[in-house]
């Protein structure tokens, strides 16, 4: 099971146990060819380490060959694998122009796509560095409409037959 704790490394010269953030200025200074992982105890070189973003839980460490992973601990990343699944179908199968198009074939390269509009937003402009806002609301149309549910999946919030309930004060 994964989880979106900090990592923590064990540098494999000084044995300084460092948080990921701060791990390529410590090996800057302290020039270790290798660390170790502090939860899963995997050894990690120069250049592997940047990708181990998850790692074991605390009870899947602790527990070993008895834990059981809870079945909705995932649901998150289910969602967000449709989300990005999505994507890749409006990108390949609708007319798109091209130049949204190869932002959106950019943007793939992340998986961890907002499923928000505003979020959507400053995440393309930092990761992506798009700044023009028609762009980013092109790409989000797309991303929208590919994700948008059916007419009959639709959450029903109280209302009836489209009218919305009216409060009354006395």
């Amino acid at each position: 099971v994964n989880c979106s704790v900090m990592v923590y490394f064990e540098c494999g010269k000084c044995n300084e146990t460092v948080k990921k953030p701060k791990l390529a200025k410590h090996l800057q200074s302290c020039q270790a060819d290798y660390v170790s992982c502090i939860d899963c105890s995997r050894v990690f070189g120069w250049d592997e380490w940047e990708s181990h973003t998850n790692c074991v839980s605390e009870a899947q460490k602790y527990q070993g060959n008895l834990y059981q992973p809870k079945e909705s601990s995932n649901k998150g990343q289910l969602k967000q694998d449709a989300w990005v699944d999505n994507v890749r179908k409006a990108i390949s199968g609708s007319t798109i122009p091209s130049q949204i198009r190869c932002l959106l074939e950019k943007l793939l390269g992340f998986d961890n796509i907002p499923r928000k509009q505003k979020a959507f937003g400053n995440f393309v402009k930092n990761s992506v560095k798009v700044w023009d806002d028609s762009k980013i609301e092109a790409m989000w149309q797309v991303i929208s409409k590919a994700n948008a549910k059916p007419e009959g999946e639709q959450k029903s919030n109280g209302e009836s037959h489209g009218t919305p309930a009216v409060k009354q004060s006395n």
